[in-house]
């Protein structure tokens, strides 16, 4: 959008070839939002209605972020879906996000806010199967991950995924994952 870069997580309840289905028409619909109107919460307003509108209505947790030509700022919208982390070496820490509703149920009114990336500093965006335990709340878990995170002293994608891969090892995992790093270098 306007030079700039989108990234987007999503995920959408199932795990068979519908739900896979369903997220892909999703990916290519607030994609194509993100193309024709830059802003993330307009986007998702826009796919939310189209979702809605359709027969057997799908649903879906989704965060985007659209970072500015230069990488040096971004504007991030969350509807119902865990907050990206802010990788900053040893200062790792959740995005603030104003949560919407999930895309798809026609309830959608996503607040963008903005932020800035510095140069060598990363953005982590994630599913909840990353961090989802039965026996611990999504803040604990995003807190040990951040933890984990700062420990390390990362940014670079490669070694983030590394103490991604790490906790994807956890024995108590039965969600599926999908991980994006964007890393500011210049």
């Amino acid at each position: 959008p306007d030079g700039g870069y989108a990234v987007v997580v999503g995920d959408v309840a199932g795990h068979d070839l519908r739900s896979a289905a369903e997220m892909g028409q999703m990916r290519h619909v607030i994609a194509s939002q993100l193309a024709l109107h830059g802003d993330p919460g307009v986007a998702l307003e826009s796919a939310d209605r189209y979702f809605h509108g359709l027969r057997e209505a799908s649903y879906a947790t989704v965060v985007a972020v659209v970072l500015a030509p230069d990488r040096s700022t971004f504007r991030v919208v969350s509807a119902g879906h865990v907050p990206p982390l802010a990788l900053r070496t040893t200062d790792v820490r959740p995005i603030d996000v104003v949560p919407g509703p999930p895309v798809g149920t026609g309830l959608g009114s996503y607040t963008a806010r903005s932020g800035a990336l510095g140069v060598g500093e990363s953005i982590l965006l994630y599913t909840d199967g990353l961090i989802e335990r039965r026996d611990r709340n999504l803040d604990e878990s995003m807190a040990e991950l951040a933890s984990r995170l700062a420990s390390a002293g990362v940014t670079e994608p490669a070694d983030v995924l590394r103490v991604v891969r790490d906790q994807l090892d956890e024995p108590w995992r039965d969600d599926d994952v999908a991980v994006l790093v964007v890393r500011r270098t210049e």
